[in-house]
């Protein structure tokens, strides 16, 4: 009997540290006191067996380890053959997987049985295991009488496996040893790989990180020894050029010349386990970056800077670190070189809000992929960002998160969340979402802001679906109050720019008492403008096609029919958006009107939205959309995101909560004149901003 994976573990941890308290061995293998109890009673059941004598524990919690088993280490340390009573079953299956990829003979059950001086038997259910464990890497583990076991698939899936499997062996006790040994691979040729390696670290100036260092000389042994054996790839989903032109790849082809039996593939294959090769440093790392990789770095601190309420110091060093992880990283997911396995680290409350926030943001760096990023690698992000933001000082587990729910449609949530940003800026707002996302929601937020009244513990604040800027104020001084327990105090305008005027010299005094009444006065004087300027405005969105005027409709039903047909004939949706949106169009509700007379219905783009854009429907005696509202003014909204639409309808909102402008609206008989109207509206509305 052998010992399992954790008992050796922590057998090793005590001969390495006998030092070690329990307290710490509990703290360091991430286990409860009971679990190392058991763990210990399996030790010593082995040690018995063995004819050893017992580990043994102090009343301070010291363990107290006797001279022999020290002496039994160094002889196991010094050859692979006394590790042959250590496989586990799991080791077994490493052992028969690497036999197997290497191997340049028949094998058969036999070889394996007397590999790993187990029985038949246990060998037959082992290898059920065996094929189980190489279909995650889309490969087959096959048996036939003239070619003995085999692991067969696309060589490129099968370097994947192979190079995992030797991943797992280095990361056992002697696994260089190990891997020598049932991989085939000779010691002279580790270290001529290894020289060779430090020497394309020499020549490109860049460290590649110590674990990696270790083991790419037995993956390079390991794809060299296939490629002797007559198993090469011919070809891969591979830009040749992205690889060919890089100086890793050029490093790869000068060092590796006298192998003459290694095709272009292969050396093109080589180079790029070196481009995703973690690095330590580089010297020249700026210059080697593809330029939409840093710029898709830039955006992600951007974003992730907004979401998480924090300013990044140094971030022109943080771009560097990240760089460093990013560009390998880069390769490792395009060509999918990323490990299967998950990383090994313990999540503490406070990493999981970090890393979601991490995830939510890494948007422009997944842009670049035509798959997702495999968790491992965001992981990795994760960790740089939280150990810089740990080096500066702040805890991203300390803000106060919120989220924001409105069963009113994805535009009317996003544009409340949008403002929520403006009145509560140390906030992060994790999201906004629909009555039915918040049910199995599972974040850990602080407080939720909503349309409606919600089943939580949580504290959470009922807000209208379009609050005025006066319902603003009072629910940030509500909210405000009952976190930090004060009221905040909004001083005088006036007061501000005298003291700004008299301590400096104020270039564009108009633009700041703008900017600074945007601040002190909450969000809705802001809203209208302060928008990206490349999102379209609402004149931008009525196009001639686009406006339409009818007396009278038979329903509500056909009312959105006719307002579809201008959006269906310009590719801006498909027809099965215009049904998606009156099959899902509640009746019984009026969450979807903008003031008393104008109704915005709309879906969730993948039914069928296809670009951003509205239609505009004037009803001159009006129809009912809702048992209690009629809409003489209907304007059917495609968004295909949360973002772009934004601008126009915050104008259109304007001017639906205004009974004088929406009126006039109304009454318009052309497109000319209501073009003209909400021109007019819009300019009036800038002017009346700009003396503030």
């Amino acid at each position: 009997m052998g010992l399992d994976t954790k008992s050796r573990l922590i057998m090793e941890v005590l001969l390495r540290n006998p030092f070690i308290t329990s307290k710490e061995l509990v703290e360091d293998q991430q286990i409860s006191k009971r679990q190392l109890t058991y763990l210990l009673s399996k030790i010593n059941e082995y040690l018995k067996m063995k004819g050893l004598p017992k580990i043994s524990r102090n009343k301070t919690g010291l363990f107290i380890i006797p001279d022999e088993l020290f002496v039994q280490q160094q002889h196991k340390s010094q050859s692979i053959e006394s590790h042959q009573d250590f496989f586990t079953e799991e080791q077994r299956i490493l052992v028969i997987i690497l036999m197997t990829l290497t191997s340049d003979e028949e094998l058969s059950l036999v070889h394996f049985a007397s590999s790993l001086q187990v029985s038949k038997n246990t060998i037959l259910s082992d290898l059920k295991k065996v094929k189980e464990y190489v279909q995650n890497f889309e490969v087959n583990f096959v048996y036939n009488r003239t070619s003995g076991y085999l692991i067969t698939g696309d060589e490129y899936a099968i370097r994947k496996l192979l190079i995992s499997i030797i991943r797992e062996c280095m990361d056992m006790s002697n696994g260089e040893k190990f891997a020598q040994r049932y991989g085939r691979i000779k010691e002279e040729d580790i270290k001529d790989i290894a020289d060779r390696m430090m020497e394309i670290e020499n020549r490109l100036q860049l460290k590649f990180t110590d674990d990696r260092m270790a083991i790419m000389p037995y993956v390079i042994a390991s794809i060299l020894r296939r490629v002797r054996l007559g198993y090469s790839i011919e070809h891969f989903q591979l830009r040749y050029e992205e690889i060919a032109n890089t100086k890793e790849y050029l490093a790869t082809e000068e060092l590796f010349s006298d192998y003459k039996y290694v095709s272009t593939n292969e050396r093109v294959y080589i180079a790029l386990h070196l481009l995703s090769t973690t690095l330590h440093s580089s010297k020249f790392a700026e210059e080697s970056v593809m330029p939409q990789i840093r710029e898709a770095i830039e955006l992600f601190l951007i974003d992730f800077e907004r979401q998480a309420c924090v300013i990044l110091k140094d971030k022109e060093q943080l771009i560097s670190q990240l760089l460093l992880h990013a560009t390998p990283a880069y390769y490792r997911i395009k060509y999918r070189l990323s490990e299967l396995n998950q990383v090994d680290i313990s999540f503490t409350k406070d990493f999981k809000e970090l890393h979601y926030l991490v995830k939510k943001t890494l948007t422009p760096f997944a842009k670049l992929f035509d798959q997702p990023i495999p968790e491992n690698e965001i992981i990795y992000f994760s960790i740089l960002i939280g150990g810089w933001l740990s080096k500066q000082g702040d805890n991203v587990a300390e803000k106060i998160r919120a989220i924001v729910v409105c069963p009113h449609g994805t535009s009317i949530s996003k544009m409340l969340m949008n403002t929520l940003k403006r009145v509560f800026p140390d906030f992060i707002f994790l999201g906004s979402m629909s009555l039915r996302e918040f049910q199995e929601y599972k974040q850990d937020y602080h407080i939720v802001f909503s349309n409606v009244p919600l089943k939580t513990i949580k504290r959470q604040y009922c807000i209208n679906k379009f609050p005025t800027n006066t319902e603003w104020k009072k629910l940030q001084k509500l909210v405000v109050n009952d976190l930090y327990g004060y009221k905040p105090q909004t001083p005088e305008l006036d007061v501000i720019m005298q003291i700004v005027a008299e301590s400096s010299t104020i270039q564009d005094k108009a633009k700041l008492r703008r900017e600074l009444a945007a601040y002190l006065h909450g969000p809705s004087e802001i809203s209208k403008f302060d928008l990206n300027v490349t999102k379209r405005n609402l004149l931008q969105m009525m196009e001639t096609d686009y406006v339409q005027f009818i007396d009278c409709v038979k329903d509500w039903k056909e009312a959105i029919y006719i307002a579809a047909q201008p959006l269906i004939r310009n590719n801006i949706i498909k027809p099965e958006y215009r049904d998606a949106v009156i099959q899902g169009y509640n009746y019984d509700s009026d969450y979807l009107f903008l003031g008393d007379k104008t109704v915005i219905p709309h879906t969730d783009p993948e039914y069928g939205a296809l670009k951003v854009g509205m239609s505009f429907l004037i009803v001159k005696q009006g129809i009912n959309f809702s048992k209690n509202k009629k809409a003489n003014f209907v304007v059917l909204l495609s968004a295909i995101d949360r973002e772009q639409h934004l601008r126009a309808l915050l104008e259109l909102t304007d001017i639906a909560q205004n009974d004088q402008k929406i009126n006039q609206v109304i009454a318009s008989v052309s497109y000319q004149q209501i073009h003209e109207l909400i021109k007019q509206f819009i300019e009036k509305e800038k002017e009346e901003y700009s003396d503030v």
